[in-house]
């Protein structure tokens, strides 16, 4: 009688893959890891932040200067406004029709007159022009004044930022911190000058103010200034 023969594989216990199962726990471990190094990094990073600077509103005169490249111009608004109420003040006055309604031919002469009187003030304002030391200002609109930068031809460069004899610090020393403060309108090309300039002013104890312009936009000051707030 011939004998069974048995396989061997038959004797050894059935077993389990456990390739998925360290599939699984790779990937979790990996996302552990990344988990873990992004807020790492965030952490690390919230240190460094630095915070925007809040505007607040101050009661303090602002002198509001002009930077293009290396220059520093003073906005001079006050000799504007006192050039410009002196203009308004030569115009010519133009009396309101004082006829009576009934009186028809009087009161369409005096109305006449008054209207022509009117036109003549609003081409004199038309061409109202004011030049300071470095801009010639023209008048926009009722409340709105354009400073264009005119360069004097032949100037002389102006002393070094750093310079007690430079304009600008000169300007400063004739302020007061405890009155005024000091405005910028940084063009593109003067943020070098910016820093400078802004460093020298807080070394004086000035609050700061500042805003950028783009090169090709003009500077448009209303009738009581630009109110750029304190940063």
């Amino acid at each position: 009688m011939a004998r069974r023969r048995h396989s061997p594989y038959h004797s050894l216990p059935p077993q389990q893959n456990l390739d998925s199962f360290l599939d699984i726990l790779t990937n979790t471990v990996g996302a552990l890891m990344f988990i873990g190094l992004f807020i790492t990094l965030v952490t690390v990073e919230s240190a460094a932040i630095i915070q925007t600077p809040l505007v607040k509103t101050s009661n303090k005169q602002v002198h509001l200067f002009e930077l293009r490249g290396e220059q520093v111009l003073a906005v001079d608004t006050q000799t504007v406004q006192t050039e410009v109420e002196r203009q308004l003040q030569a115009l010519p006055t133009c009396p309101r029709p004082q006829a009576k309604a009934e009186d028809y031919g009087a009161y369409l002469a005096e109305f006449q007159n008054y209207q022509a009187c009117l036109l003549q003030q609003s081409e004199h304002l038309a061409k109202l022009k004011v030049e300071t030391a470095d801009y010639q200002v023209t008048l926009v609109n009722v409340d709105n004044f354009a400073f264009q930068y005119t360069p004097k031809a032949g100037k002389q460069s102006d002393p070094p930022l750093q310079s007690a004899e430079s304009p600008f610090a000169q300007q400063l020393q004739a302020l007061d911190p405890q009155r005024d403060y000091v405005a910028f309108v940084v063009r593109p090309d003067a943020f070098r000058t910016f820093r400078q300039a802004r460093k020298l002013a807080q070394r004086q104890g000035f609050d700061i103010g500042w805003e950028p312009l783009a090169t090709e936009t003009p500077l448009i000051l209303g009738s009581e200034g630009r109110r750029i707030g304190v940063q």
